[in-house]
Order: structure tokens, then sequence, then C-alpha cells
């Protein structure tokens, strides 16, 4: 899919920005920038696209993005959203809240990160460019804690985040990408698809529906989606539903089954096939890794 352009303008007494969002809902909007990103999940759960990549998220989830790789979040839709803990009793039941850091590969000086104590960090960097997710809870402390810090303390702050980060448990998320330019009209269109696509993934999906809702033909459509996703819609909704199973499959006890039909495969036999093709693995077989 194509990603809209997004211009983050960074203040002149900064060198790089902190930002924490909270919203009912991460909405589906499919973008990039030339800045890199840092994102720590506060709350909320549901699906994280990075490049080629459709994983689930949740609180704690935190992810290092390149320059211009696409990303979005998508919260699930209110009606399948988990109970919060009784913690968060008095914030909203589907509220998604991140703390997003913004900065460049000069933010701290042209030469910074070519610095033989930075080279751990440039390897990462580098990596980047793929998409990485870590696992360090201790981390995310310490990019919470930035928040409450002054312009000049968060400066050392951030190169210790990232230097803890560089010899943290790391995963590549994506495959590489190639950006093309298209208009703003199709990024809004498919905007609209992909947010009612994750929004009702569990539902009967039809083609000819979603032709109507951009009035366009069954097979114009199709080809618009192939052409803005580089696959097709049943690849696209393939990949979206076992996200949401594995999520369930580790965050439930529920039967491999109930969740298969609650996910939106009507057919174990082919559910069972997809799931064995997007993971190599069969279902309980995954379960038994986690």
């Amino acid at each position: 899919m194509i990603p809209q352009l997004e211009i983050i303008n960074r203040p002149l007494d900064r060198s790089f920005i902190v930002h924490a969002y909270a919203q009912p809902q991460f909405e589906f909007v499919w973008h990039r920038h030339p800045q890199l990103e840092l994102t720590l999940i506060q709350s909320g759960r549901g699906q994280r696209f990075v490049g080629n990549s459709i994983e689930s998220f949740e609180p704690g989830d935190l992810v290092l993005l390149g320059p211009n790789l696409p990303h979005t979040w998508l919260s699930l839709a209110p009606r399948e959203a988990e109970p919060e803990p009784a913690s968060n009793a008095n914030a909203s039941a589907n509220a998604s809240a991140a703390i997003v850091l913004f900065f460049e590969r000069d933010s701290f000086g042209p030469a910074f990160f070519k610095l033989p104590e930075m080279t751990a960090v440039d390897r990462m960097l580098n990596q980047a460019e793929h998409g990485l997710v870590f696992k360090d809870e201790s981390i995310g402390h310490a990019i919470t804690s930035l928040l409450s810090q002054d312009n000049a303390t968060r400066v050392p702050s951030m190169i210790s985040i990232l230097q803890r980060l560089a010899h943290a448990e790391r995963r590549t998320l994506s495959a590489a990408w190639r950006h093309n330019a298209i208009g703003t009209d199709d990024c809004s269109r498919l905007d609209r698809v992909c947010a009612h696509l994750n929004n009702h993934y569990a539902d009967d999906i039809r083609i000819d529906d979603l032709a109507a809702m951009l009035q366009m033909t069954t097979p114009g459509f199709c080809r618009f989606f192939k052409r803005m996703m580089g696959r097709t819609l049943i690849s696209y909704l393939h990949e979206l539903r076992i996200a949401e199973v594995c999520r369930r499959l580790a965050e439930t006890d529920r039967s491999i089954t109930d969740i298969a039909y609650a996910c939106g495969f009507s057919n174990l036999a082919h559910f069972n096939r997809v799931f064995k093709r997007l993971r190599q693995q069969t279902p309980r077989q995954w379960r038994k890794t986690l």
C-alpha cells in the first residue's frame, strides 16, 4: 500500500520531539516521514502495520522505525476490545495511548552516530530501516520519564535510551520497502477500505461491497487494491486475521477452534492451511513455543 507523507515540524529549541498521544482509538492512517520514530504503547490493543509486517500490539509494545518506513497502528473496534485492568477503570474502555519520539540522524550533530562509542547504536539505526521491535520493560520506563524532563536533561537521557536499545533483545519486522509516489485521493480511498477491513475482519467480507464503498466496479477495485497494497484482498485479509489469531492464542486459553471462528475463519481445514503458510507452523505448534 502507498503511504501518505507526514510533515513533522521540530521546534527550533529542540533536537528531537517527545510527544504523548491519548485517543479513544488509533485510526488506520498509512503514512511515512523522513524522521526515525520510537513508539511505546502505553494502553490499547490492536494491529501494528510496519512495511510488510502485520502483528498485534498491546501495552509495552516498543518499536523503532527508520526514515520513510510506512506504518500505522489500529486499535481493535470497540465491540472487540478486551476489558482494561481494574487500575484503568476510570479510563475509556478502548483508550489508546502512546509516547512517540521523532529524531534524525543528525539530531545530535552530523557525525555523532559515527563516533566509536556509538558503533552499536549506528548499527541499530541502520537495521531500523526494516523496523525493530524490542523486549525490555525497563527501557519503556526510561522513555516515559522523558515527558517530565526539561529540554537539556532529555538529551543525555535520549542518548542513554538509544544505547540501551542497541544492546537489548530485538527482532526485525519488515522486508525491504520501496516507496512509490501516489495521489492523495488514492491514499484516502485506501485508508477508508483498510479501516473498514481492520474493524470488521471477523465478518463476512464481500469484495462487491468494498467496491461499492469506493464507487468502483469489482474488477477495478481488485486492480486498485493490488496496485496499492502489493497483494490481493484475500491475502491481506488472511494476514490480518492470522495476526489476531496469534494474539489470542498467546493471551487467552480459548480453544484454537473458537479463536479461528471468532477471527473470521469459517472452515477449520482452510484456517490450518492459511496459518501454516503464514507462520510455518500449525496453530498448536505455534502456541507451544510461547
